[in-house]
């Protein structure tokens, strides 16, 4: 029927400069979500794996 949106995750970081990240994209899987982040400033891209339930 209807798919159970979640949660707009959390926006880490980045690694390299400490600016705020954006969300890129959301591969689904599971037994969890692969998100990739990307740098807004110095335009690094990482990904992050997800639990279930955040």
């Amino acid at each position: 029927m209807f798919e159970q949106q979640k949660a707009e995750p959390k926006t880490p970081p980045c690694p390299m400069c400490a600016s705020q990240m954006i969300l890129k994209q959301i591969h689904r899987q599971r037994p969890a979500d692969h998100l990739i982040f990307k740098c807004g400033n110095c335009a690094i891209e990482y990904p992050v794996v997800a639990k279930n339930g955040g």
